[in-house]
């Protein structure tokens, strides 16, 4: 059973995840920053690894972060995007199909894994299964089951662990979302990725076991049309070892 969490709990969220819908269509020029269009799960990985990109006159790119989904219907209407980087290959296909990315410049950049977060001292020596079939009435918090990512993900390993329909799911328009909600005290568990959950530094982590999904990659590529030189220069330094490092801090793995 899936419900939705409406309220004050996401407001706060809002004013931290900068959506597309809301920039304005423009060529990139001098002043102005190239657009790194990038899925949610990597909001402080990459405003860190962003800051050691600067383009040629030190004006560092700007991160512009939604769910892949979101972005990617974005990208199509026109949003002024330079690179984008999905957290599901199926949302780069979408764009490649409709002749929105340079499929040249397509390259996997990063994995990650998908875990439970739980703030309830009885799961600290749980597995994720046991945790999740003890949940009782708790909510657990889901990016969006059909769209995100990460929502899909836990969707495919639910199903394959039995759990799908024994759990109640209150799905979020994001997983930075769903961790908020958690971290917040909305709801004691949450299925994220490993990433947030060390960037959230809180509750106990417990594991998801990688086969019961698909593997989780983050592809990246240039958007037709945008960027150019300076686009394929930001690029080169995303896949770099300075950002290799930086990305594997915040608990992601580099391809």
């Amino acid at each position: 059973m899936d419900v939705r969490l409406r309220g004050h709990h996401k407001r706060g969220y809002a004013a931290r995840i900068l959506f597309a819908a809301l920039l304005v269509a423009a060529p990139v020029s001098a002043a102005e920053p190239l657009r790194v269009f990038a899925a949610a799960s990597l909001t402080d990985a990459l405003d860190d690894v962003l800051a050691q990109c600067p383009g040629d006159d030190g004006t560092p790119p700007m991160g512009v972060y939604a769910g892949s989904g979101t972005l990617a219907r974005q990208i199509e209407q026109g949003a002024p995007a330079d690179i984008v980087i999905s957290a599901n290959p199926d949302w780069m296909d979408w764009l490649a199909d409709r002749g929105m990315i340079d499929a040249e410049t397509r390259k996997p950049l990063l994995s990650n894994r998908l875990v439970v977060i739980s703030t309830r001292e009885q799961d600290a020596e749980r597995d994720w299964t046991e945790a999740l079939r003890n949940a009782g009435d708790s909510g657990i918090a889901v990016a969006d089951l059909a769209s995100v990512p990460a929502g899909i993900y836990a969707r495919q390993a639910l199903a394959a662990a039995g759990l799908l329909d024994r759990s109640r799911l209150i799905q979020a328009s994001n997983v930075r979302e769903a961790l908020a909600w958690v971290t917040r005290g909305a709801l004691e568990m949450g299925i994220v990725y490993r990433s947030d959950a060390m960037a959230s530094g809180l509750g106990h982590i417990l594991p998801i076991d990688p086969t019961l999904h698909d593997p989780i990659r983050y592809p990246m590529a240039r958007v037709t049309g945008r960027g150019g030189a300076a686009a394929d220069a930001l690029m080169q330094c995303l896949g770099s070892e300075k950002a290799a490092a930086v990305f594997k801090r915040h608990g992601f793995i580099p391809l």
